[in-house]
């Protein structure tokens, strides 16, 4: 996991070893860091490409401890395996000396002369050369790869013999990999001179790994748990292991074996409100407490104090707290940096010092006495206190840290403060998971400083439900930290607490509406009740209104709650009440087609307010939508401003919604340019973000809005059909979702289907009707069904609603469609032949100035069809769009349609 580029460089050296040019390698890291796991995926390289992968352990003193034996388990391994005849060809001359480490060569061969008596140090390099030979030998019947693990603790014997291997290199088919842990091999360590040696090798490579990213740790976590890791969790296991993949496996299994996470449909999840910061599993103990041990109880003494400080310590605050010796204090650190346990560090005025692991730090915070802990975190928080003076706010968090742990009332005021500043300042930054360890530690501090303050308790969890739903929580907020500020609001009778209380449930409830009608329903009628009059609130409230009527179907009092909303938003002036009501207006799902006018109308409007200066979360998707409302006026230049401001926003908060707007674009302009493979590996990886970030639901219904239209291109309409939802009644969502479903089915000519869908609508809706609400997305994909399974009556009831709009195309919630087509088909269908050519005509016209690929070569095709079935006289003018199409068709893969144009090409003759 996450060594990809490691491998490449091993594997190429294997490669090279292959046909000659023979490598020693080193790969390097911190124990667990997965230095046999990479290795091991090189052995199964070595395999598949014809060699022979053979595997030999050092050992630590005190445990089994032969000289050479790394060596003497690769050669045993080989000893067994090979026949005697060829083994007998292999050992030529050096059977009886490579017998005197390997005694099976003696069981396999029968009797061997003793080696001549000599000078034990002639006898030892007759050893070494006889080794060497074998080796060489053997990477002649195959190309061989000798992995030597752990070599920092090898014995002086082994080195030896890999120094003398590596200068005898020359045409042997052979590659050398050695692993040790960097931590422990110091400038004293035997290692160290033999590495010295072995970096003359004219093919020496170094490889160190280190730890795994956070997305790494992501995708280790939920091939190993077999479920899915919502982010939160998995950036939390990242800063406590900082990569290591032992670390995390370990951390993982102790979780889930303390009951601390659980499965929650499908996905590992936290129980309750438990910090897992600071826990150690047993396993990770042993590793950590061995680095320790080789360390003096005094100096141990003196960083168990630096673990208080904290990860990064100072060392004037640590000889300020310690009050000791300065040559006492240095003299730990000096030892202690030479095991790798802290390291050196920059730092402004002064001398700091970091410890090297988390790990390292909190094994030895947590061997100090609890009184004394709490002593010197006082001691502590004073000192920097004083240090930092003036600048207190930049270090907030770390002061919090310190105050949270006295039982001092004073010191505990300074906590709460300090948390909030530290929260605050982290939000302001995008920092949301910090924000959130901030406010949650706020209300920890809160609960032993003045349990009974309902005012401040209230606060503090609307602020972290704003924390959380920035982090992609959004299931917390909606079913704790919500309910819980809404009851002390209700409990203090503070009208204005309980609308913010409020508001924190409108977020939550967008992924999958339907499913949250009962909370919708709950939480609109407490906006309304709560908000005051003629205020933002009451804005917000609107909203709530606006969601659960639409929800319900009741468009006519969807819409009055959508002008309320706006009114009060120009009213106030209210940049972020006016830039979520009026996108709801843009995303294009709700707008029936007598308002599409008052649509473009609108975003020109929204186009001169200082839109970019709200703060609202949505902001990125606005202005994604923004733009998406320009292209259909044909301005496809103001859309592409929109969307680099819209990424840029996204990238710049990095909050959970925010995550989904860059590749959303990235999906719709590859859809518009005509690279539909790109647009689908686009929603590929929204719906991998949605996993990533909790928001499983947003993310499975992004991805389907971002492939849908792409795969309709492609003719894999059968796989566009399983991205779309089954809601409960055709008219859920204004029947976008079954109209949908029915232009699939025409797609996939199941006509059948297809007409008794249509037929559906015709019965539920009167289309036929001005008045009726249907949006202008529901009856686009309602009359391209119809016209594309040949159904008259759909085709000559919404032909004279969409008509108008022949000459635009229509945006709808990162999808785009050339209404002049579809009307073009249904004229077609009907018999207006003339009508049908100028509705063409006209969608030619406005893909060409957007630069719609797709649609535009399917237009052009569509009017070919019509020139030559209607207007012999046309010819010429039909083989010129057929051509167009067919080059258009081919460069995009769009199978279906580039049969279609080559048949209808090939009719014609030369």
């Amino acid at each position: 996991m996450g060594r990809n580029a490691e491998l490449r460089q091993l594997q190429a050296a294997f490669d090279g070893a292959a046909t000659g040019t023979s490598g020693l390698v080193m790969v390097v890291g911190e124990p667990g860091i997965g230095k046999t796991s990479v290795c091991e995926q090189l052995a199964a390289h070595a395999g598949v490409s014809g060699g022979l992968a053979l595997t030999g352990h050092c050992y630590e003193e005190g445990s089994l401890s032969l000289p050479y034996l790394p060596f003497i388990e690769v050669m045993r391994s080989y000893v067994l395996a090979r026949d005697a005849e060829g083994l007998r060809a292999d050992l030529a001359g050096n059977a009886a000396d490579v017998a005197r480490i390997v005694p099976e060569v003696r069981d396999r061969l029968g009797h061997l002369p003793e080696p001549p008596p000599g000078d034990p140090e002639e006898q030892r390099w007759r050893l070494l050369q006889a080794v060497t030979g074998f080796l060489r030998s053997m990477s002649q019947v195959q190309p061989l790869l000798l992995v030597l693990e752990d070599l920092h603790d090898a014995d002086r014997g082994t080195l030896d013999l890999l120094v003398d291997l590596s200068r005898n290199l020359d045409g042997a088919r052979l590659l050398i990999t050695g692993t040790y842990r960097d931590v422990e091999v110091d400038r004293q360590h035997p290692l160290s001179n033999t590495l010295a040696d072995l970096r003359r090798s004219a093919n020496f490579l170094r490889v160190p790994l280190r730890g795994l990213t956070a997305d790494e740790v992501q995708r280790m976590m939920a091939a190993v748990a077999q479920r899915t890791i919502p982010w939160g969790f998995s950036e939390l296991i990242h800063r406590q292991t900082e990569g290591n993949p032992l670390f995390v496996q370990e951390m993982l299994r102790y979780l889930v074996e303390e009951g601390l996470v659980s499965e929650q449909e499908g996905s590992l999840r936290r129980v309750g409100d438990e910090t897992l910061a600071g826990r150690i599993p047993e396993g990770l103990r042993d590793v950590i407490g061995k680095r320790l041990s080789r360390l003096s109880e005094k100096t141990n003494q003196v960083l168990g104090i630096a673990a208080v400080i904290g990860r990064d310590f100072r060392l004037d605050v640590l000889q300020a707290v310690a009050n000791l010796p300065a040559e006492e204090v240095e003299g730990a650190l000096e030892a202690a940096t030479s095991i790798a346990v802290v390291e050196q560090r920059p730092a402004l005025g002064a001398l700091g010092f970091r410890f090297t692991h988390a790990f390292f730090r909190q094994t030895l915070y947590e061997e100090i006495f609890a009184a004394r802990r709490l002593r010197l975190h006082q001691q502590v928080g004073r000192a920097l206190e004083a240090l930092y003076g003036r600048r207190v706010d930049e270090h907030a968090a770390e002061l919090a840290e310190h105050f949270a742990q006295s039982t001092d009332p004073t010191d505990l005021a300074k906590a709460l403060e300090y948390s909030e500043r530290a929260a605050q300042r982290a939000m302001s930054v995008y920092a949301y998971g910090e924000a959130v360890k901030h406010q949650e530690q706020a209300l920890k501090v809160l609960e032993v400083l003045d349990p009974d303050d309902k005012v401040k308790r209230c606060d503090l969890l609307l602020a972290l439900g704003d924390g959380l739903l920035a982090f992609g929580e959004s299931q917390r907020v909606l079913e704790v930290v919500a309910p819980v500020a809404f009851e002390l609001a209700r409990a203090l009778a503070d009208r204005r607490r309980a609308s913010v209380a409020c508001q924190l449930i409108r977020p939550t409830t967008t992924g999958a509406p339907e499913a949250y009608l009962p909370q919708i329903r709950l939480w609109a009628g407490r906006s309304i009740e709560w908000a005051d009059v003629g205020t933002a609130n009451q804005g917000w409230a609107e909203l709530m209104l606006l969601q659960l009527h639409r929800i319900e179907g009741n468009s006519e009092a969807a819409k009055s709650a959508q002008q309320r909303a706006i009114a009060l938003a120009l009213a106030l002036g209210d940049l972020d009440l006016l830039v979520e009501t009026t996108d709801r207006i843009f995303v294009g799902s709700q707008v029936p087609p007598e308002e599409e006018e008052q649509r473009r109308t609108l975003a020109d409007q929204m186009s001169g307010y200082p839109v970019e200066m709200a703060t609202t979360r949505r902001l990125p998707s606005f202005l994604s939508n923004l733009g998406g409302v320009c292209l259909t006026g044909g301005r496809r230049g103001d859309a592409e401003q929109w969307w680099q401001k819209a990424t840029y926003l996204a990238t710049r908060r990095g909050d959970a919604e925010s995550a989904f707007t860059p590749l959303q674009i990235e999906a719709l302009s590859a859809t518009l340019d005509g690279r539909l493979d790109a647009a689908i590996e686009a929603g590929g990886r929204l719906a991998n973000i949605g996993i990533a970030k909790g928001l499983e639901n947003f993310g499975r219904n992004a991805s389907g809005r971002a492939v849908r239209r792409a795969l309709v291109f492609l003719g894999r309409a059968d796989e566009a059909i399983l991205t779309i939802p089954e809601p409960p009644t055709l008219m859920n969502s204004n029947g976008v979702f079954w109209g949908q479903r029915a232009l699939m089915l025409a797609c996939m000519e199941n006509n059948d289907a297809c007409n008794a869908l249509l037929d559906r609508f015709l019965t539920e809706r009167d289309f036929g009707n001005p008045n009726d609400p249907t949006p202008t997305a529901s009856l686009r994909y309602l009359l391209e069904a119809a016209a594309t399974a040949r159904h008259l009556r759909m085709c000559r009831t919404l032909y004279p609603r969409l008509s108008p709009l022949a000459g635009s195309i229509h945006y709808e919630t990162w999808m785009l469609f050339c209404i002049g087509r579809s009307v073009g088909a249904a004229a077609a269908l009907l018999g207006d032949t003339d009508k049908a050519r100028t509705y063409y005509q006209q969608a030619i016209e406005v893909c060409t100035k957007v630069r719609f690929r797709p649609e535009l070569a399917l237009t052009r095709l569509q009017l070919a069809e019509l020139l030559l079935d209607h207007y012999p006289a046309e010819r010429a003018e039909a083989i010129e769009h057929l051509d167009f199409a067919i080059r258009e068709c081919r460069d995009m893969k769009m199978a279906p349609s580039l049969e279609r144009a080559v048949g209808r090409r090939a009719a014609l003759g030369a």
